[in-house]
């Protein structure tokens, strides 16, 4: 399944505002569906950005929130099986949570977001 990342702060901006939002504990995930522009957009195209504030701590545990998100996701992808786009928050308890626990959550989420 082919992922793309997102790279523009407006693509960050208009998926906050226009799109819905899903609050857990350990993330805050703010997703849309992606409409067909014309014959040639892919069946399966999947927009992800990862975001960790300020508000976890300093780099090196925000850049660690950011590789655990990264790595349950790719592993979760499967479960998704729409066009869309979603911006994953990571909160502070990420830090502190299993990996099992993180990867359950973010499976239920995204099955969630493909309904």
């Amino acid at each position: 399944m082919l992922v793309k990342k997102i790279h523009k702060r407006k693509d960050y901006v208009d998926i906050s505002k226009t799109g819905l939002k899903l609050n857990t504990k350990n993330f805050i995930i703010q997703y849309r569906r992606l409409k067909k522009q014309n014959e040639t957009a892919l069946v399966n195209n999947i927009k992800m950005g990862i975001v960790a504030s300020k508000k976890i701590g300093n780099a090196v545990k925000r850049n660690y929130v950011k590789r655990i998100i990264r790595v349950i996701s790719k592993s979760s992808y499967y479960v998704i099986n729409k066009n869309i786009e979603f911006v994953i928050i990571g909160k502070r308890s990420v830090i502190s949570e299993s990996f099992k626990k993180l990867n359950l959550e973010m499976k239920s989420i995204f099955k969630e977001i493909s309904k």
